[in-house]
Parts: C-alpha cells; structure tokens; sequence
C-alpha cells in the first residue's frame, strides 16, 4: 500500500498548526521546503545522521487515519568514531484521536511518553515472551515517579503532564483517546534507531511506500 505525497504534506501542515496553537516552539528546519533545503550549503551533519526532522508513516497498512503516526525528531544520537555523539533522543508526535501505532517493542531503547496536549493518550503494555509474542503476565511499570503492577493489556490513560516510562522488550501500543481533543506525545528516550530497534507483533513497514502525485512540499527524515 502507497502513502500518498499530498497526505503526507498535509498530515505535516497540520501538525504545525496544532503546535503552533499550543505556543509549541519547533527549531528552523521543521519550516523549510523542499526548496528551502536546496538552498542549504551546510547543513548540519547531526540533521542529516540522527535522522532529525518529519517523520509522517501509515506503516504500510494503507489506513493513515487508523494507523499513523506524524513526528517531528528534535535530537537523537548517532555513531561517529566509533561512540555515540549523544546518548539520548527526543521525539514530538502530533496525535489525532484514535490513530494508533502497531503493537511493538524495543531491544534497546528506553522511553518515557510524556502528554503535552490537551486529549488524553491510552498505552498498553504486555510482556515479550521469548517467542516474541505477547505474554499474559502482569507488566511492572513507572508511571509518574511511582512503580506499579498492572495486568497485561490493561489500558492506561495518561492525562495532560502525565508520564509512563517503557523499558526494552515491552510490547506497547499508544494512541490518543477518543473524545479528547487531539493531543501531543513527547519522547524522551535513549538513542533512537528506527531502522533497526522497532519489533513488530504483526507484519508492517516502518517507513511508507509513496506515490508521488504532487511535487513534494517537505522532506521526510530520510529523504535529505
């Protein structure tokens, strides 16, 4: 399934919107068209390695509205010598009611999902078996500075301000809860590779396949 160009553009331009309404301040870059990169002689190289930037997928699934997620990554470490330049990451998700993201996990990263909006965000959290499937035990957790025990695939509901934090191997799935407002997801996390650190309970694509049918207006994260 093909993500449209003109989707994804819009899917961005609304998100700005939305932060700007939220007084949400975003650096220079997340503004600049695609003409606007041509005209950069030095652009620099973290943008460009971490991958910093837009980020706007349906994960392949051909229903953006059910499944999707529109992000904009402010900072993120990457490999260079040999070490990472900066041990951490930080994400900002624009999150219309009831778009969800996949059921998955990560192997190395450690995140907190902080809701800086107004509506309200629903996660669900299981443990990984070693199959790499979902087990029915109960999932110890860290929200809001305070350790708990809930059962598996209880929905928690973070309201504005608060925060959960997910560890490595956790399955989890997140989305903004209906009848809400929409609201913002704020990632604070380890280094994040998309690439490589995403584990999916079911068969989808991470980045979108996309059909060009307008002259594209931003740039993706990896399209620089």
């Amino acid at each position: 399934m093909s993500m449209k160009r003109s989707e994804i553009d819009s899917a961005i331009e609304k998100a700005l919107i939305y932060f700007q309404s939220r007084k949400i301040p975003l650096p220079t870059f997340a503004f600049w068209t695609s003409k606007d990169w041509l005209k950069q002689k030095n652009t620099p190289e973290e943008i460009k390695k971490a991958s910093l930037g837009w980020d706007v997928t349906d994960f392949a699934l051909g229903n953006f509205f059910s499944f999707g997620r529109v992000i904009f990554t402010i900072r993120n470490g990457f490999i260079r010598n040999g070490e990472f330049t900066k041990p951490y990451a930080q994400k900002i998700m624009y999150m219309s009611e009831g778009q969800k993201s996949p059921i998955h996990y990560h192997q190395s990263k450690t995140e907190d999902i902080v809701n800086w909006g107004e509506g309200n965000i629903v996660v669900k959290l299981w443990v990984k078996t070693n199959e790499g499937k979902l087990d029915e035990k109960n999932v110890s957790i860290f929200l809001n500075w305070e350790n708990r025990e809930i059962k598996a695939g209880s929905e928690i509901v973070l309201k504005p301000g608060d925060s959960l934090c997910i560890k490595p191997h956790t399955f989890h799935q997140f989305w903004c809860q209906e009848n809400t407002k929409q609201t913002v997801s704020m990632e604070i996390s380890s280094v994040n590779n998309d690439v490589n650190d995403n584990f999916w309970l079911e068969k989808v694509q991470r980045y979108p396949t996309i059909k060009e049918d307008l002259p594209k207006k931003y740039l993706l994260c990896y399209e620089y």
